[in-house]
């Protein structure tokens, strides 16, 4: 704990242990860490010495490499990987039962809030990425793809998708979910065109929680022969809580039914990340990809 939060602690009347204020409650302090409970009434009583700009020296920011490395935020995509992106939203149903976004969410405290996705990056290894296509062979020695022909979506890319890009978050951090949550949970991969140039696929699954929480899933992955890489990958898992929403003391936006949308990050690099797993301090690129969280 640094001296500016020891400052907030001591202020706050809680020396010795972390600053802390409720989720989504705003406070007031100034640069040196003085808490002001009563915002800018307390503000305008400190003396001016304190209040003038410059009062507080605050130094050159410098990098610590230990930090850097166990917060493990410089993670980089393996060679020859592939990004996904993710978003997530709440869903309701309209007066036709026909799932939508809604444009506003009502949050507890009567805060509304534009609905926008939360987003997330999702990773595969070159080796995950290329059990994708179907076998025998894709243009090689075992001649083309059958049209028609059906087999499961590989252990490492269905968990991969259930374990850390699925699990609610549409209303704050992603989360994700350990093995031991699911019930059941499969993923089929089905031919649906194959040339010598392209082949098409589609994806269809479902899973289910201990929670009685379901998913559905359904995508379209087209590969290019020629260019060996992938020029569609859509994805949309859909979640049933099996429960309608009760009231909650936290504001969380109740939602039962919630979508995931998977996408091909395409040429846009500005804002790509690594998943939001590995840039918690507990996340770990052996964990992730070995589908474990410990």
């Amino acid at each position: 704990m640094d001296d500016f939060h020891k400052r907030l602690s001591a202020t706050n009347g809680t020396p010795g242990k972390p600053f802390y204020m409720p989720n989504g409650t705003p406070f007031y302090c100034t640069a040196s860490g003085t808490l002001l409970k009563k915002g800018l009434a307390e503000w305008i009583a400190l003396p001016e010495p304190e209040r003038k700009a410059g009062a507080v020296v605050v130094p050159d920011a410098k990098e610590d490499p230990e930090r850097v490395r166990k917060a493990r935020r410089l993670a980089k995509l393996p060679a020859n990987g592939l990004i996904l992106r993710t978003y997530v939203r709440g869903l309701k149903f309209d007066d036709e039962k026909r799932l939508f976004a809604p444009k506003i969410i009502d949050w507890d405290y009567n805060i509304k809030l534009p609905g926008e996705p939360n987003r997330d990056f999702m990773w595969l290894q070159e080796t995950e990425w290329k059990s994708l296509l179907p076998s025998p062979g894709v243009g090689g020695e075992g001649g083309l793809a059958v049209k028609g022909q059906s087999y499961p979506v590989p252990d490492a890319v269905r968990d991969r998708i259930c374990f850390w890009h699925i699990a609610g978050g549409y209303h704050g951090l992603p989360g994700y979910y350990t093995k031991d949550r699911f019930k059941s949970r499969s993923m089929t991969l089905t031919v649906e065109d194959a040339t010598p140039a392209t082949i098409t696929l589609r994806l269809t699954g479902s899973a289910a929680l201990q929670s009685d929480a379901t998913y559905r899933f359904h995508g379209v992955i087209r590969y290019d022969l020629t260019k060996k890489t992938f020029t569609r990958f859509d994805l949309i898992a859909l979640c049933d809580e099996g429960v309608d929403p009760k009231s909650r003391p936290q504001n969380v936006a109740p939602f039962r039914h919630y979508g995931v949308a998977f996408e091909l990050t395409g040429q846009r690099t500005d804002d790509l990340l690594p998943p939001f797993y590995l840039r918690e301090n507990v996340g770990t690129p052996e964990n992730y990809f070995a589908n474990r969280t410990r």
